[in-house]
């Protein structure tokens, strides 16, 4: 979040210990904002 208290895009790779985590938040997004690049 921005100090605008809006969502921003961080364009970098996950680690591989947070891979789970990182699909787990993009399936149970109700919007569709997550998507994998």
């Amino acid at each position: 979040m921005t100090d605008e208290d809006k969502a921003k895009a961080i364009e970098t790779e996950v680690p591989a210990d947070s891979e789970a985590a990182a699909e787990e938040a993009k399936d149970s997004c109700p919007v569709g904002a997550i998507e994998e690049a």
